[in-house]
């Protein structure tokens, strides 16, 4: 059985859902006080403690919807 994804999929970093440029990486784990600081600059999203599978690894600061960029989903799958 295949799990369905509500979050779309893309190999851009402008948003899905209203085409700005204005995104930023989501980011999962604990966090420190370089993390802090760049979620209060509004640099990186944070997604919470632990990543999900499907978790969205992009977020338009423009309509706020959030997906998974196709790119950076591959490339993790690489390394």
């Amino acid at each position: 059985m295949t799990e369905s994804i509500d979050l779309p999929l893309t190999g851009s970093d402008a948003c899905p859902d209203c085409g700005s440029g204005s995104t930023v990486q989501v980011v999962y784990g604990l966090t420190d006080d370089v993390l802090d600081e760049a979620i209060a600059d509004g640099a990186v999203v944070h997604g919470g403690w632990f990543p999900t599978d499907f978790a969205p690894t992009r977020h338009c600061k423009s309509c706020h919807a959030q997906w998974v960029d196709t790119d950076e989903y591959l490339g993790a799958l690489a390394d």
